[in-house]
């Protein structure tokens, strides 16, 4: 309830979140009504055409979102993207009157795809930028993940209620719905981040230094496979509303709805996720009820079982997305963890879009049950077969959890995430030294910030101690913010442990958090004050 209130006592981060929900329902929404459109004008190969035809041009543009969130002023990004959803919503509506538009609603969705891509990493740009508290901050990310969850509840639902009366209906109320989202984020403050290099380059080079981390190309593999199956999932829902069940337009909205509360269900799971050593097995056993859910859901014999498997679906599909991106957030090193997820958005878009196309056709050859028990093989086999491989990468994960845990607790790092610390304490060196050793001195290029686990050591300046740092404690950051050299000499008091975090993680993790930043940037002004005073 702290957190709760935390979000809703700032203005501008209640509006991001409550646009964030306009644009889930209206993404949700069209989704459905897309594909019921494509599903009534040429079947399920059509069907997934439509599907295919929005989420192509999404994954090509899904690792550009970030860059052009960094190289314009973001909350005109997002307004704009917001209005350019409303107008092309609208348009939809009119395309399918009479049922003699159906290329251009394709034609339509396809950029309404590209919109929702670039407003994902817009809305995430901005949650440090408008938090003032960390609690803030956490706050808004977790609203924002359980806003999408929620989303893809109601969204297909509204879409359900609405579809007897046709999908132009769906799209009109939708576009009054992304108009109420532009309206709440018009008033956003505006932040610019200027750009760094060229968009298609820097996507590339994320992909091509990802594919060289070691533990990444399993774990890509892996979420190929997953995102393919997901892809043909989206075939298999219409399909089996439509043909199977008999629950004709609305049922899509119906078993799509039930996904979205299984994640809503499982979303509680995130922060413990989080925070666990090994994730090997969590992501078997969600392999597996991922699967079966989807084989058992050719043969289910009526609505209320078709809806508690895909209940269950969404719990499995949150655990395989929290379990594998937190995988491959500890095998990425923390100055590629922008490009390297931008570029896999791109490849998971791409894989989705082809099970769509795949799937489409299966099932228009072998129907709903044969193409259902195919699909639901896929992951578990894939899983199974190379569990050895991320049972290798899971201990090749060099997380010292003791350096998590100090930097949880410490006075700087306290306030990052979980993943932030994980990352952190992934190429962080610990030092075991004995009395009178001196770490840094004075004049010395700064190359390292320290973080203080036992013991104590003595700031020094001018022959004078001026500070004294003991555990939770850190030193040498001012050398690494200003770009100076070192502005005193540190010795250890006695036996101290300490924690060595490199320069280039420390201004990627840290130097990006807004909070932190800020909050070390005040005290970082204060002890340059008291140096200043004994210079």
């Amino acid at each position: 309830m702290r957190r709760v209130r935390a979000l809703w006592s700032n203005r501008y981060l209640r509006r991001l979140v409550l646009g964030a929900v306009c644009a889930g329902l209206a993404e949700s929404a069209l989704w459905v009504a897309v594909v019921v459109v494509a599903y009534d004008a040429g079947g399920p190969a059509m069907a997934g055409i439509a599907v295919a035809a929005q989420l192509i041009p999404a994954g090509l543009m899904a690792p550009l979102g970030g860059l052009v969130a960094d190289r314009w002023h973001r909350s005109r990004v997002l307004t704009l993207s917001y209005a350019g959803l409303g107008v092309l919503s609208a348009g939809m509506g009119w395309a399918s009157f009479g049922d003699t538009l159906f290329v251009l609603v394709l034609v339509l969705s396809a950029l309404a795809a590209v919109l929702f891509a670039v407003i994902a990493p817009v809305q995430l740009s901005l949650v440090p930028e408008l938090a003032t508290r960390p609690e803030e901050a956490v706050a808004a990310n977790g609203a924002l993940g359980f806003a999408s969850s929620m989303a893809w509840t109601i969204g297909p639902l509204v879409a359900a209620l609405l579809l007897p009366w046709g999908p132009s209906l769906v799209f009109i109320v939708m576009a009054g719905v992304v108009g109420v989202g532009t309206f709440l984020v018009l008033t956003l403050a505006d932040h610019r981040v200027p750009g760094q290099g060229g968009a298609a380059g820097a996507s590339w080079v994320g992909f091509g230094d990802l594919v060289r981390t070691k533990g990444a190309a399993p774990l890509l593999a892996l979420a190929a496979v997953v995102n393919f199956t997901a892809g043909g999932l989206e075939i298999l829902v219409a399909g089996a509303a439509i043909d199977l069940l008999g629950l004709g337009d609305q049922g899509v909205g119906y078993l799509w709805a039930a996904v979205g509360l299984g994640g809503m269900a499982g979303s509680g799971l995130l922060l413990g996720l989080a925070g666990r050593r090994r994730l090997t097995g969590v992501l078997v056993g969600a392999a597996v009820a991922w699967g079966l859910s989807i084989a058992f859901l050719g043969w289910a014999p009526g609505l209320v079982v078709g809806l508690v498997v895909l209940v269950v679906n969404g719990i499995a599909e949150l655990l395989l997305l929290i379990s594998g991106q937190t995988m491959l957030q500890r095998v990425a090193a923390p100055h590629l963890m922008s490009r390297a997820f931008g570029t896999a958005e791109g490849l998971r878009q791409g894989a989705l879009a082809l099970g769509s196309l795949a799937f489409g056709v299966l099932v228009a050859l072998a129907g709903v049950p044969t193409s259902a028990a195919i699909l639901g093989a896929l992951v578990p086999i894939t899983v199974l077969v190379a569990s050895p491989i991320l049972r290798h990468v899971d201990d090749g994960i060099s997380v010292p959890w003791w350096a998590v845990e100090c930097m949880q607790g410490a006075t700087l790092f306290g306030q990052l995430s979980v993943r932030d610390c994980e990352s952190l304490a992934s190429t962080a060196i610990p030092q075991n030294l004995q009395e009178g050793v001196a770490v840094i001195l004075e004049g010395d290029p700064g190359d390292a910030c320290y973080l203080v686990v036992e013991g104590s050591v003595s700031v020094v300046k001018n022959g004078t101690e001026v500070a004294e740092v003991g555990p939770g404690g850190y030193f040498g950051e001012i050398a690494l913010l200003r770009d100076i050299p070192r502005t005193a000499t540190v010795v250890t008091k006695g036996p101290t442990r300490l924690l060595e975090v490199d320069r280039d993680s420390f201004l990627e993790v840290v130097g990006g958090n807004r909070v932190v930043s800020s909050s070390l940037e005040d005290d970082t002004n204060r002890r340059m004050g008291e140096l200043d005073d004994l210079g």
